[in-house]
């Protein structure tokens, strides 16, 4: 049977931060081939039909310049502020991009001449910000920063960024963690962490990060160089480039690790995704273009959060036990959870306990939440949270997912598409649909008539506060909006692009005001100093 690959070009290393469906693959797929290649799975008219419907339907609207998008039609800053509706704090912007600075960098870190994070108030003024890469950055108490920096002492960056680095207020080293001793690349971090004490890293009443202390939870790259790959044949021809999720301790020892290809028959593929994952080479991290082996990034992992504590582990589903880690694939359009402890007889620790997806037709409990695609930051609401207990996610679309097309197609990716994304907030029981935001009538490209399209199909994040609101980075277009249970835009912000006029890993496809995530912060967290009052 014929079979090409489907590859997605990666302009920068930087691209762990987007794998995503942007440019014509080099071989046939059934998206982009020619007629005469589709007719070998179906009859011709079938064949005429499904070749039309991509070609003229879908990937117009999915690969439309970003500036249709992107209508701020000049504006940007803070566009809405409604007091008293919106949760006061500051914005943890993580900027893809930064803006130039000459703040240095602590020693043994490359100065890149920038700050990629960077914490605004609520009118948009910059309050502080600090020469890491923020992919994403993070807030503890006490106005610490996590962030990403480049130390070229452990080689050139392999697929992920080499050191994950504490700085406090003022810019100063607090801690650092570069990877297992040796390695190549050191910590390959990538997309997410935790610091314990907090399951999710945003403010959380009562469950503050430890500051001095206390272990980090680390979404990195498995494997040494060629890094993050794995051959695994009972799985895929190819290569895969695997993400690992490690524990370390404060001095850096590995305590605990994980990577997905361990527990493939846990994910619950049908037979034509497992024939996809096999035969289809997914281009992201760490593929070289027409390279026929080289690595397929089948997963690409983009969140992993600790489920902390909640009611359904307290009534004894031990499938929820607080030490459990929650992560998604934004390829293969499913979140999950690893047990952290063995439950005799039911599973061992590092089994994939509950899941949803990849799935989600008729037949499929996901049915009631609909068609999730590339999803980003899936997450258990914390307890003292309006809506504790619940998954929340923001789910992209644009295209990612294993399967066939049409029924008696082989595998094929991406099986799944869609124009515009979602805030989606579910019962992880029921998989009933608790909230979820999206735009007025989902509308498409063409009939979106004044309102603004709601769609970022690569990066962003929906993070809970206090009030009950939700705040939503739409990453693609710098856009940081904050939301009532109403839908009412209670506060937004637009990048501004004299805030992002560094050199950091801008990649052609996005705008240079592209926020990869945002974090809403209390006020007691940033000190009170003279540098600002």
């Amino acid at each position: 049977m014929h079979r090409k690959v489907v590859m997605i070009v990666s302009g920068l290393f930087w691209v762990i931060i987007v794998a995503a469906f942007l440019a014509p693959p080099a071989g046939n797929s059934f998206w982009y081939s020619d007629l005469d290649k589709i007719t070998e799975y179906c009859d011709e008219d079938t064949a005429q039909n499904l070749h039309n419907y991509l070609l003229e339907e879908v990937l117009p609207d999915l690969d439309r310049n970003l500036e249709l998008l992107d209508n701020r039609e000049g504006d940007n800053g803070v566009t809405v502020y409604k007091k008293g509706r919106a949760w006061e704090g500051y914005t943890l912007l993580s900027s893809i991009r930064g803006h130039k600075s000459d703040k240095k960098p602590p020693a043994g870190v490359a100065d890149l001449g920038l700050c990629g994070v960077i914490l605004i108030d609520m009118e948009g003024n910059i309050v502080n910000d600090w020469p890491l890469l923020a992919v994403p950055a993070k807030m503890l108490p006490g106005g610490h920063i996590l962030g990403m920096a480049i130390t070229p002492a452990n080689g050139p960056p392999v697929n992920g960024i080499q050191t994950l680095m504490q700085m406090d207020w003022y810019g100063n080293e607090v801690w650092r963690w570069s990877g297992p001793p040796g390695v190549i690349g050191g910590a390959r971090v990538h997309h997410d962490f935790q610091r314990e004490g907090n399951p999710v890293g945003y403010y959380v009443p009562g469950q503050n990060s430890l500051v001095n202390s206390g272990k980090t939870l680390v979404l990195s790259m498995a494997g040494s160089p060629p890094a993050g790959t794995v051959s695994a044949p009972g799985i895929s021809n190819f290569l895969l480039q695997e993400e690992a999720i490690y524990e370390v301790a404060a001095d850096g020892a590995v305590l605990w690790s994980w990577i997905p290809s361990e527990h493939f028959d846990q994910m619950g593929f049908d037979e034509a995704a497992k024939d996809a994952i096999m035969t289809v080479r997914v281009m992201g991290i760490g593929g070289v273009a027409g390279d026929p082996n080289g690595p397929t990034d089948w997963q690409h992992i983009n969140s992993t959060s600790y489920l902390g504590p909640n009611e359904w582990y307290a009534n004894g589903d031990l499938r929820f036990h607080p030490d459990n880690i929650i992560y998604d694939s934004r390829t293969a359009n499913y979140i999950a959870i690893i047990a952290r402890h063995d439950n005799p007889g039911k599973w061992v620790a590092g089994d994939i306990v509950w899941r949803v997806g990849p799935h989600y037709s008729q037949g499929y409990n996901e049915s009631r939440i609909g068609q999730i695609i590339g999803p980003h930051m899936a997450h258990m609401i914390p307890r003292h949270l309006p809506g504790a207990g619940n998954i929340l996610v923001f789910d992209n679309g644009g295209v990612a997912g294993y399967g066939s097309l049409l029924p008696g197609m082989p595998g094929t990716y991406p099986a799944t598409f869609r124009d515009y994304s979602r805030i989606i907030e579910f019962d992880p029981i029921t998989f009933k649909t608790v909230w979820e935001y999206t735009c007025p009538e989902k509308r498409t490209l063409r009939n979106r008539a004044m309102e603004r399209k709601f769609y970022s199909r690569l990066i962003s994040g929906a993070q809970r506060l206090p009030n009950g609101n939700t705040l939503i980075t739409e990453g693609a277009y710098g856009r940081v909006f904050e939301v009532s249970r109403r839908g009412e835009i209670v506060w937004e912000y637009i990048h501004k692009e004299e805030y992002a006029d560094g050199q950091g890993p801008v990649l052609g496809f996005l705008p240079n005001t592209a926020i990869y995530r945002a974090y809403r912060v209390p006020k007691q967290w940033v000190p009170r100093t003279k540098e600002y009052k």
